[in-house]
């Protein structure tokens, strides 16, 4: 559950988390490499880095999460919603709904709260402050030149759009076979073609693709 939690805290704004993010990375990218001595942001054999890993499985609201993430990310979401709508009533104007307040709207906790247009601008509108806050540290307070790439796991269209603004290519993680119960014992993996199902193995990066970019 950290890693979703820590997903939740990082998307949507937390200090403390961002603030250990960010001296993570000046640790790592500043470190000198004793053989070479060359800081790991100078060197020509780092080709690229991703700010966080699979930071897009997160959403939607991923079961995963404890009880203190999904207070968070229903918390930031009342500040959107109430910093679009400026009062209540316009929410529920908008949504069709009956709330007495913003705390009561709870996305990540409550799946009927999730409205289709706003939810999806929420998580836009959050991914594209925190990808500002991350591409400053890496490029303007560290100096790091290698290309950039955020959102590697999740296909969906939202997430396509905001890889292609943060990054300065296209990536995609594909499994042609999960195990069937990842790292579970007895846990196999099948032997099936990779072309087996429609080609979807390569379809799915195919996807990905933007024009110009490799």
């Amino acid at each position: 559950s950290d890693r979703f939690d820590t997903k939740s805290l990082f998307i949507f704004g937390d200090p403390t988390v961002r603030e250990a993010w960010r001296k993570f990375v000046h640790m790592q990218l500043n470190h000198v490499n004793p053989y070479t001595g060359r800081a790991w942001k100078d060197d020509p054999s780092i080709a690229t880095i991703e700010y966080f890993n699979e930071l897009d499985t997160l959403l939607p609201f991923h079961h995963g999460m404890t009880a203190k993430g999904r207070a968070f990310g229903d918390s930031a979401f009342q500040k959107w919603a109430q910093k679009k709508y400026g009062k209540i009533d316009a929410l529920n104007k908008a949504w069709k709904t009956s709330f007495k307040s913003f705390a009561e709207v709870r996305p990540f906790n409550v799946e009927k709260h999730r409205n289709p247009v706003d939810i999806p601008q929420f998580v836009l509108d959050s991914t594209r402050e925190m990808q500002q806050f991350c591409e400053n540290v890496v490029r303007n307070e560290i100096g790091m030149k290698a290309p950039l790439h955020q959102h590697n796991c999740v296909r969906a269209t939202s997430f396509a759009l905001l890889s292609a603004e943060a990054g300065d290519y296209t990536a995609l993680n594909v499994y042609h076979k999960h195990p069937s119960a990842f790292m579970s014992e007895g846990s196999v993996v099948g032997s099936e073609s990779s072309v087996s199902d429609f080609g979807e193995y390569f379809r799915a990066a195919a996807a990905k693709r933007v024009a110009g970019r490799p």
